[in-house]
């Protein structure tokens, strides 16, 4: 992932370094070797600082020039597979193999919530770009919750799911909301890419690869910038002896 400022960029790798590098000259500005597993995602909170999780359980902020993390969370079981940091970079969700989601304060050790509806693996998680603290979740349990994480995390009206979306038959990989955040699309194993109403939970639109050159397994949704096209990655493999 780039920096905003674009002269970073970073990477993670199975073989646990999490590397920022110097875009001018090419190579590695500083490699972070924190993590006893693969690191599976990072993300930038600003130009120089980003935290990184992996398959180690482990959850390590980080700032480029610092030889040391910042601060370490530990509260997942399982693999972190997906981090992101909300719009306006005061915290952070983590999601695990699990079956949680964990909202971070970057100043606490401890998560100050964890979100546990899903019955499975919970594979990725995305802020919406225009509701505060609107997060989208995507389950290998095929489906996908919208959570509301304002409010305080004492009290028990708060971090509420707003909707379970309901029409995948396989596991989630994907989930995106729009540049305007009324939608969200979302991939699935089951070969579909589906469009709901981000605020009401309604099913829009489903598109299928089943019966096309191009069936396969969906493992990334994006929308273009001014939200009226949507890209769908697809694993196809076509072998003939």
């Amino acid at each position: 992932k780039w920096n905003q400022k674009g002269n970073y960029l970073l990477t993670a790798s199975v073989d646990q370094l999490a590397i920022v590098w110097d875009i001018e000259s090419g190579t590695p500005k500083q490699k972070f070797d924190h993590h006893k597993g693969g690191v599976l995602d990072i993300d930038w909170r600003d130009d120089t600082s980003f935290v990184s999780c992996g398959a180690d359980n482990v959850i390590h902020y980080c700032r480029v020039g610092g030889k040391e993390p910042i601060r370490t969370f530990r509260g997942h079981k399982e693999d972190v597979n997906a981090i992101l940091w909300s719009p306006d970079g005061q915290l952070f969700a983590s999601c695990s193999d699990d079956q949680t989601v964990k909202i971070w304060d970057p100043n606490k050790s401890e998560c100050i919530k964890t979100l546990t509806e899903h019955t499975r693996e919970v594979y990725t998680i995305k802020w919406s770009p225009k509701e505060p603290l609107i997060l989208a979740t995507g389950s290998f349990d095929s489906t996908v919750k919208i959570w509301d994480c304002s409010g305080s995390p004492a009290e028990s009206s708060s971090f509420k799911c707003l909707h379970t979306l309901k029409g995948h038959e396989n596991y989630v990989y994907d989930v995106a909301f729009s540049p305007n955040g009324k939608y969200l699309v979302s991939g699935s194993t089951d070969k579909s890419v589906n469009v709901w109403n981000a605020r009401t939970g309604k099913l829009l639109q489903r598109y299928s690869t089943v019966g096309t050159s191009s069936e396969g397994t969906i493992y990334r949704v994006s929308w273009n910038r001014s939200g009226d096209k949507i890209a769908a990655c697809a694993c196809v493999f076509d072998f003939h002896e």
